[in-house]
């Protein structure tokens, strides 16, 4: 399992390394290049894994809605797939630009492999839907509750700079 684990997530940063470099539209939204790119990533992996499936729905809505619509159905969060899915959504609602992809992707896959058993039970009595994101992880690491603070920080830059950006187009 672990080596089916492996094999994604090399994939999926193989992805990453053919990002287009494009310029950003004035208002911060991806240039349509980037959405060209974005789009056919997605149908090049849906038609790699079945199980991204179930991720491409998550692509579609909201960060913020995450907790509620699936809070009890996060079982695809454990694959690469799913945080390039994540990335991917990120990039269209324009809350981090093509530079910042590798970052926030290598964030949420690092955020999810740390967890210990301990750290998801700490987690699973928060509603923060960054933190549901990784209550799924079937990682056995063991880590302080001072490490999710610092890796949920490095995750919630990425929210403010969509909520500055939403509240520039009000």
């Amino acid at each position: 399992m672990e080596k089916k684990r492996t094999e994604s997530m090399s994939q999926s940063v193989e992805l990453l390394d053919t990002w287009p470099t494009v310029e950003l539209s004035a208002d911060g939204i991806p240039g349509e290049q980037v959405l060209q790119w974005a789009d056919e990533r997605i149908v090049e992996l849906k038609s790699r894994n079945l199980r991204f499936v179930r991720a491409m729905d998550i692509a579609e809505v909201d960060p913020a809605e995450l907790s509620e619509e699936f809070s009890g159905s996060l079982e695809f969060f454990g694959t690469a797939d799913s945080y390039l899915t994540l990335t991917l959504h990120a990039l269209r609602s324009g809350c981090c630009t093509p530079e910042e992809v590798p970052t926030l992707f290598n964030a949420l896959t690092m955020l999810a492999s740390s967890l210990s058993d301990a750290r998801k039970r700490m987690l699973s009595t928060m509603t923060d839907p960054l933190k549901m994101i990784v209550l799924e992880s079937e990682s056995q690491a063991s880590a302080g509750p001072e490490d999710v603070e610092e890796e949920m920080a490095e995750l919630r830059k990425f929210r403010v700079k969509r909520t500055k950006t939403k509240d520039a187009r009000s």
